[in-house]
């Protein structure tokens, strides 16, 4: 029993230790303030004077209200680390937010500075620029296309062929046959490169640029051509020429080579086609 005296003795004294220790800190809001009983120096004091049974039974209560003591300590403290641990996940959020505001102030700042309103002013004239020239280009385009239009390569018949034959001029021709693909994209669209090559020989007035298609009937002699389409040029006095390429560069170059009325009335030779 005294054994048992002793160890409420020391809860007893652990609990009004704690408590003090507590009432000297302002409680917080969200804790209800622990105070010590009224009685506990007094059942301290009458240890001595009481018998066995009433001692044991005093401390047994004052050992209870120690445990009781310790249990509302320890969730006090339990509440007061969640709250602790709150407000540090409200203040990592705050801070977030004072970072993000940070850096939209400093965007701002430099958007609003006098250096990148000039840079703004460079872009908005770059990209004019840029417009300027695509609608130039365009322009010109059209223009080529529109050229094409003036002069499109005429397409002659048997009679026609016979009479360029025993005429006095250089004579370019394009045999072709309408539902041919090679055709199609080498004589007979706009921009086909015979077109072109036609429009870039315009000027050279001792040379007749035609085309024959072969839905009309055989090639007469002495044309000839071994494919389709088939480039032939003819010289007065010389055998017709047929051209075995399909490159426009080596085509001119044939083209002024057998073109024996019109030499030195050829342009210089371009480096593109329009």
């Amino acid at each position: 029993v005294p054994a048992e005296i002793h160890s409420a003795m020391r809860w007893c004294s652990a609990w009004i230790a704690a408590v003090a220790a507590v009432g000297s800190v302002e409680d917080p809001p969200w804790a209800e303030p622990l105070t010590p009983p009224a009685n506990a120096a007094e059942i301290a004091k009458q240890a001595d004077t009481m018998d066995h049974n009433q001692a044991l039974a005093h401390y047994r209560r004052a050992l209870e209200e120690a445990q009781q003591g310790m249990k509302d300590a320890a969730t006090w403290a339990h509440d007061a680390r969640q709250h602790i641990g709150s407000a540090s996940a409200d203040l990592g959020v705050a801070l977030k937010r004072l970072r993000a505001v940070k850096q939209a102030h400093a965007k701002a700042t430099v958007a609003a500075s006098p250096d990148a309103g000039k840079e703004v002013e460079i872009a908005k004239e770059e990209a004019e620029d840029a417009k300027s020239v695509a609608k130039v280009e365009a322009e010109e385009v059209q223009e080529a296309k529109e050229e094409l239009d003036k002069y499109p390569v005429p397409d002659v018949n048997t009679q026609q062929l016979d009479a360029l034959y025993h005429g006095n001029k250089d004579v370019l021709i394009a045999f072709y046959a309408p539902w041919c693909r090679h055709c199609q994209q080498f004589v007979l669209k706009p921009d086909a490169s015979f077109n072109r090559i036609a429009r870039f020989l315009k000027e050279v007035d001792t040379l007749e640029v035609v085309r024959f298609s072969v839905a009309q009937g055989k090639i007469p002699e002495p044309w000839h051509a071994t494919f389709l389409p088939g480039i032939v040029v003819y010289s007065p006095g010389y055998e017709p020429q047929e051209y075995r390429g399909r490159d426009w560069t080596n085509l001119l170059k044939f083209i002024v080579d057998n073109s024996r009325k019109s030499t030195g009335k050829f342009p210089a030779m371009p480096t593109t086609l329009m």
